[in-house]
């Protein structure tokens, strides 16, 4: 979509990295569940110049809910419902 609007062509090849500790799943005492780090590589084949591609990217990243999610605390809540002896 940013790239449309800036009239600039890309193929892009994503992979996502991560780096966690499955303990925390198991319940170990001390390992807090989470990802220590996320990380994105992105392989880009393009129609525009340098200067677009990093343009169109950055605009991408600004507004992607995936990235905000990674980059920021969220208030997160669970709401249980129809559990036994209700």
């Amino acid at each position: 979509m940013w790239a449309a609007r800036r009239s600039v062509t890309l193929v892009l090849e994503i992979e996502v990295q991560a780096d966690y500790d499955t303990r925390s799943g198991y319940g170990v005492d001390g390992i807090e569940a989470g990802y220590r780090q996320v990380r994105c590589v992105v392989k880009v084949a393009a129609d525009g110049s340098a200067e677009q591609v990093a343009q169109v990217l950055e605009e991408a990243n600004r507004a992607s809910p995936y990235l905000h999610v990674w980059r920021e605390p969220q208030d997160d809540r669970i709401e249980i419902r129809g559990a036994p002896g209700d």
